[in-house]
């Protein structure tokens, strides 16, 4: 999942993961004393020393009490939503879609958990 960085070009780092949770908590926090995060087992991006430096120095600046990141098993890292998604990108890639009407069609035919609304 690349993001933008604020020169405007795409990242995928842990930089720009904390970079990205920083800017959430500070727009979007609630003043939350815990936090409780699930993260795939992706070292360039959840998994690493970065991310892990910057979750502590939130509990060390006092912005957190407490932050517990946990990991999905290895082999159960996707979720029906992302393998919904998946099957929909196959299907869309294989297809000619100029209009909504069409797209409609190939989310409705790309699976049985995809349905247009």
């Amino acid at each position: 999942a690349d993001t933008i960085r604020q020169d405007g070009k795409t990242g995928h780092g842990p930089n720009s993961v904390a970079s990205m949770m920083h800017h959430y908590f500070a727009k979007h926090g609630m003043q939350e004393k815990g936090c409780h995060l699930h993260c795939d087992n992706c070292g360039g991006q959840n998994k690493n020393r970065t991310m892990t430096a910057y979750l502590c120095w939130r509990v060390l600046m006092g912005l957190h009490q407490r932050i517990e990141l946990s990991f999905m098993l290895t082999g159960h890292t996707r979720c029906l939503v992302d393998g919904c998604f998946g099957l929909l990108k196959q299907k869309f890639r294989r297809s000619d879609c100029y209009t909504m009407k069409q797209l409609e069609a190939v989310v409705n035919e790309s699976a049985a958990c995809n349905q247009a609304r």
